[in-house]
């Protein structure tokens, strides 16, 4: 009988943890439709005689303002987190989500415009942390790898969301953007209401019996002597933190051992080759990169069926690195983006179609209409929409659809999915993998401020490029665009093969000691038996030193 009423409490405990992912994650859905904003509203925003006929320099700016403002937002985060808590740091995130969101949608000017980006790329950084650090602190420890890997399955929801509001709306981007306004006002009301501090954080400022509370409603105990044992293990953790706490300059001089440097050189090459292999760029510009890529398809069409691949692919990407390793998958995400990339190449240098215009939505009238779809899927079966959906009866259609010419249908097809092969084998590696290593491969002592500032080098990244693409395609158009993506793409496959070290199976210590052997020596044993963070040969850092005091 006390076995089964465990398991329920048990179950229960689950069920109230994943609820709450789904909640605590909702601000991460405003992420994501901030990112995708710019590829559906752009091209209606860019249209002659729209509300605001913005210029190519001012679209390139509403793209990337949402970008540049994330490290700010990155750098806010961690304090509030320490001095208001987690569920305060996640309750907040949603105001500059809500007022970005409503400059945007009532009476925008460019100015008002460009504010309102700011402020959801800030809202974007300050979402960064938040949901991460909470689960990562109040999940039990067979849920906390699925729980954190919901920040990124998140952000793909809402870059599908605002994709689809995009079809749906078109040219009503003002509709688009006061959409978007409702969710941080959701997800700021279910936060306030269903989401519980962190007991980690009510232990480090005192608050016991608060912090006793939190952790029975997380786990789904009927008492507190059910989870007592785990909140001494929490409290002991707590005062060793205290212990071990360091300054800003005892933490930066540790930067001078291989075991921090060597993994912050990788991780921030492995997010200058996802920044530059393009995989920001189409996000941002989904429905123009579509446009310019030889697709003879609508374009909002297919920014959502790039949506709905990385969303799939994203919940994939934690399967496949947790079964294969993170090496195998980055490697194949590589290559799978470098061999697509050169493929859409090839295909422009090679099609006698001309680019279609810039700044002017394609279909932009019809996309949504019965006559639109039958040229659409015309155009991508290689015949005529007259020949398929103006005979005089279905089977006259069918014989002409059973006559068309293979060859056709094939170059009809190709580009298309070639877009999407990218788009998958970016999301199982290049896009997901940096953002999962960071915990992974930094040592404690340092952990904080080197995600952190690896996180902003990340997004400083993703402004250049997203703020650069226009220019760069007005200079090597959209074939020299790819072949750089491309050449970029090759270049970080062969340096995630030479250098990236498998981190999964691995522990805080092994991961670390592979960085302070060299050549022969990094496949030999490691000694996890001393007291030092990997073995008793290896230099202590000055956090260390500094408790033999």
């Amino acid at each position: 009988m006390e076995s089964k009423r465990s398991r329920e409490e048990s179950m229960k405990g689950t069920i109230i943890q994943i609820g709450l992912c789904i909640i605590g994650n909702l601000a991460q859905v405003s992420s994501g439709l901030s990112m995708g904003f710019s590829a559906v509203a752009l091209p209606y925003m860019s249209q002659e005689g729209g509300e605001i006929n913005v210029s190519k320099e001012e679209a390139s700016w509403i793209a990337s303002l949402a970008a540049i403002t994330v490290p700010i937002g990155c750098l806010v985060s961690g304090p509030i987190l320490d001095r208001w808590g987690r569920k305060m740091g996640i309750l907040l995130v949603n105001l500059p989500f809500f007022v970005g969101w409503l400059l945007v949608a009532v009476q925008p000017n460019i100015y008002r415009i460009y504010l309102g980006r700011a402020l959801t790329g800030f809202g974007t950084g300050l979402a960064s942390t938040p949901a991460t650090i909470y689960f990562a602190e109040v999940a039990t420890s067979s849920l906390r790898g699925f729980l954190i890997s919901g920040t990124s399955i998140a952000i793909s929801t809402g870059v599908l969301a605002v994709y689809i509001l995009g079809y749906i709306l078109q040219e009503n981007w003002k509709g688009i953007a006061f959409f978007c306004a409702l969710f941080p006002v959701v997800a700021a009301l279910l936060v306030a209401v269903m989401v519980p501090e962190s007991p980690t954080w009510l232990l480090s400022k005192g608050r016991q019996d608060e912090a006793c509370l939190s952790l029975k409603l997380l786990r789904g105990a009927s008492s507190a002597n059910q989870i007592q044992d785990e909140l001494d293990s929490m409290t002991d953790k707590q005062k060793s933190n205290r212990r071990n706490a360091s300054t800003f300059l005892e933490t930066l001089a540790n930067f001078k051992y291989p075991q921090v440097y060597k993994p912050f050189i990788i991780m921030n090459m492995f997010f200058f080759f996802q920044q530059f292999s393009g995989i920001f760029v189409v996000i941002f510009y989904a429905v123009e990169v579509v446009r310019n890529s030889g697709i003879d398809v609508d374009p909002f069409l297919v920014s959502i069926m790039i949506g709905l691949i990385r969303l799939f692919f994203t919940i994939i990407a934690a399967w496949s690195s947790k079964h294969y390793g993170r090496r195998p998958t980055a490697i194949v995400s590589g290559a799978g983006m470098t061999v697509s990339l050169f493929f859409l190449i090839f295909h422009l240098y090679n099609s006698s179609a001309p680019p279609l215009p810039a700044h002017k939505p394609h279909f932009a009238s019809t996309h949504n209409s019965t006559d639109g779809f039958n040229a659409t899927v015309a155009t991508m079966l290689g015949l005529n929409s007259t020949d398929v959906f103006n005979a005089s009866d279905v089977g006259t259609a069918n014989s002409t659809m059973l006559t068309a010419p293979s060859a056709e249908v094939v170059i009809a097809w190709s580009p298309l999915v070639a877009l999407l092969v990218y788009v998958l084998a970016s999301t199982i590696g290049f896009l997901t993998l940096p953002w999962a290593m960071i915990g992974e491969v930094y040592p404690a002592e340092v952990r904080g401020v080197a995600s952190g500032f690896t996180t902003c080098v990340a997004y400083i990244a993703s402004f250049i490029t997203v703020k650069a693409y226009p220019i760069v395609l007005d200079v090597l158009h959209q074939s020299g665009v790819f072949f750089v993506f491309g050449i970029t793409a090759l270049a970080g496959t062969i340096f995630v093969y030479m250098f990236l070290p498998e981190t999964q199976g691995k522990s805080l210590r092994e991961v670390e000691a592979y960085f302070t052997k060299t050549g022969k020596n990094k496949n030999t044993p490691v000694d996890l038996e001393t007291d030092g963070m990997v073995s008793s040969n290896r230099k202590p850092i000055i956090i260390q030193k500094a408790q033999n005091k």
